[in-house]
């Protein structure tokens, strides 16, 4: 596991949150903080967990699109 850096605005190291959203999705990045977190401790951002994450939701979307046509 690697151990990132807290992040920090004077160390320059902080992610913008509307950047992230834009390239993942809203769905992708709640998705992967909230599966990350847990009580008591700090979450480690992953970008390539997030990209995951993005993949999972857009195959998810396209198969609930495609089950309701089939219903139509």
């Amino acid at each position: 596991m690697r151990i990132g850096r807290k992040m920090s605005k004077m160390k320059g190291n902080v992610l913008d949150p509307i950047e992230v959203i834009g390239q993942y999705g809203t769905d992708a990045t709640r998705f992967t903080l909230a599966s990350m977190a847990a009580a008591g401790t700090d979450i480690a951002f992953s970008e390539s967990r997030t990209a995951g994450v993005s993949e999972f939701c857009q195959q998810d979307m396209e198969c609930g699109a495609l089950h309701v046509h089939e219903r139509e």
